[in-house]
């Protein structure tokens, strides 16, 4: 009785470790005997590699199911049949490929979500798997490469032998002496050249200071004609009466000496003769100026009364200037309002003069720069020469010009000052009746 319990607790324990163990086999088998629940996906590549029935299907390193079976279709295709577990769901837009774990490891389906994942696969889904990378096209690609390599390396050495060429010749041409002394004259040339600029440099900065000092000189000019202006202002200002009544006496004066002049013509006319002969006498021989000069004595003798009336004219000429001086005076109270028309004319030339003045101001700034037209233009020795000779003599111009004002304010508009040797200019004579 009692071994037949002993044999009955060797049998429970034998059935339970079986138990235990095939509990065991189920729980760490990678298929789990065909117990879990999965679902088939239907793969669809070009070649399987190496990859075997129950590899595994891994997503993101976490393992998602196992490759069923392995077909090869009539198109030379293969259909994997992958079943994948229930708790994992695949989409459409998954990446599917066949991988390996290293180089030379086992290889495995490795699934890659996408960003656009699509719908999820149901039962018997099908997708195209991403061709995956074999040895043998590494090797294919490699070989491929080193035939590139080769081919670089050729290229390579003919260039370094080009190149040693290329040295070669250097070395030979343009390293010679030849090259050398002309490189050195080359030099040396460049030096004097230098030298050349720098004293042409030192030069234009003494340019530009005789430019200031002219732009200076014509500063002072602009300033005293300025001033000449304002006593020309004053002066007329001063003797704008006697101005109006000097133009009015000497319109008369004109007018009566009209008719003096006509008189003076006739004269002139009767002895007009008598003065060619005496000319012509003149012209043919030195020695007959004593003869031409007796005529002209005995000529004057002629027409002594014809002078003598023209002295009695002029007498009379006299008596009318008198009245022709009241009635200046007379003239000068009526246009009193237009000579003071012309007074503010005057100031307004004078405002134009200023604004005159700064523009040559800034001109003569621009002058300073080198800047413009102009200022490009007397970089020149020879327009600088005329332009600082054209200041001198607008400088004594001024001068001349204040010391007639001077004059002027000194001794009245009417003052002819000291006797002049110089010739009489012409004077502009109104045609006479005869001429007419």
């Amino acid at each position: 009785m009692s071994s037949s319990r002993l044999e009955l607790k060797v049998g429970l324990f034998m059935v339970v470790c079986l138990a235990l163990a095939a509990a065991l086999a189920i729980r760490f088998s990678e298929t789990r005997m065909g117990l879990a629940e999965t679902y088939t996906v239907v793969m669809e590549t070009q070649s399987a590699g190496n990859l075997v029935d129950h590899a595994n299907v891994v997503m993101s390193g976490v393992r998602i199911g196992y490759v069923n079976k392995v077909e090869l279709q009539d198109d030379g295709n293969v259909w994997i049949f992958l079943r994948i577990f229930d708790r994992y769901r695949v989409h459409e837009n998954d990446e599917f490929a066949v991988a390996s774990v290293g180089l030379m490891g086992d290889q495995y389906v490795s699934v890659s979500p996408t960003n656009n994942r699509g719908s999820k696969l149901e039962m018997d889904g099908h997708v195209v798997a991403r061709e995956s990378m074999s040895l043998e096209r590494i090797g294919e690609k490699a070989e491929g490469l080193v035939e590139r390599v080769d081919g670089m390396v050729m290229k390579l050495d003919g260039l370094v032998g080009t190149f040693s060429n290329m040295v070669h010749r250097v070395d030979q041409d343009l390293l010679s002496g030849n090259t050398l002394s002309n490189l050195n004259a080359t030099i040396a040339n460049v030096h004097d050249v230098s030298g050349e600029v720098k004293m042409f440099s030192e030069r234009m900065v003494l340019v530009t200071e005789q430019m200031t000092n002219i732009a200076q000189r014509g500063i002072s000019v602009v300033e005293r004609v300025e001033g000449t202006v304002g006593q020309i202002q004053s002066l007329v200002a001063t003797n704008a009466p006697n101005v109006a009544a000097l133009f009015a006496d000497l319109r008369r004066t004109t007018e009566s000496m009209d008719k003096t002049v006509g008189q003076l013509e006739k004269v002139v006319a009767d002895a007009q003769p008598q003065l060619a002969k005496v000319m012509e006498n003149a012209a043919k021989a030195s020695d007959s100026v004593q003869r031409a000069a007796t005529s002209v004595e005995q000529t004057v003798a002629t027409n002594r009364v014809v002078v003598g009336q023209s002295i009695k004219n002029v007498r009379q000429l006299t008596a009318r200037l008198d009245k022709t001086a009241e009635q200046i005076e007379k003239s000068v109270v009526e246009n009193s309002e237009s000579i003071r028309g012309i007074v503010t004319n005057a100031r307004e030339v004078s405002v134009n003069l200023k604004e005159a003045t700064g523009n040559i101001s800034r001109v003569i700034a621009l002058f300073e720069k080198g800047e413009g037209l102009a200022g490009g233009l007397f970089q020149d020795e020879k327009m600088k020469a005329d332009f600082a000779q054209m200041v001198t003599n607008f400088s004594h111009t001024s001068l001349r010009m204040s010391t007639l004002v001077s004059n002027l304010n000194e001794y009245g508009i009417l003052w002819k000052g000291e006797r002049s040797e110089r010739s009489p200019p012409r004077i502009f004579r109104p045609k006479s009746r005869l001429e007419k």
